[in-house]
């Protein structure tokens, strides 16, 4: 967790560059809308997944928990890293936390989270501090 433009971004991008295992990139500041869908189509691209625009939450995860599947036999351990994860907020619900779980929770665990927030000052600091 770091405060907007201190480069938590910059720096989930560079660990993903790293040997820790095969990793995956998402940016949330590039979706197109601040969805749950939006997000793990992103996910899905960033795994190389061929997904139809029609395609649901549901299935969209279905494909990329397969596409982990394959990476882990193949690479042992998957890190996923999601830079600007705070700015899903608004749309944080149920199905998209359970999809989150069910990825985590995947291939017996060789399947890692990492999130990147950025939060304000004005977040972190009382009033009367600030």
């Amino acid at each position: 967790m770091g405060m907007p433009g201190s480069g938590i971004s910059l720096l989930l991008k560079e660990l993903s560059t790293s040997d820790i295992g095969h990793a995956v990139y998402v940016d949330v500041f590039g979706l197109p809308e601040l969805t749950s869908t939006a997000l793990f189509r992103a996910l899905g691209s960033s795994l190389n997944v061929a997904i139809a625009k029609s395609a649901d939450q549901t299935g969209l995860l279905q494909a990329c928990l397969e596409k982990l599947e394959q990476l882990t036999k193949t690479h042992g351990k998957v890190v996923v890293y999601f830079a600007g994860f705070d700015q899903l907020a608004p749309a944080m619900d149920a199905p998209m936390l359970q999809g989150l779980q069910s990825l985590a929770r995947s291939c017996n665990g060789n399947v890692k989270l990492l999130f990147g927030l950025c939060v304000s000052l004005k977040k972190l600091i009382p009033d009367h501090l600030f």
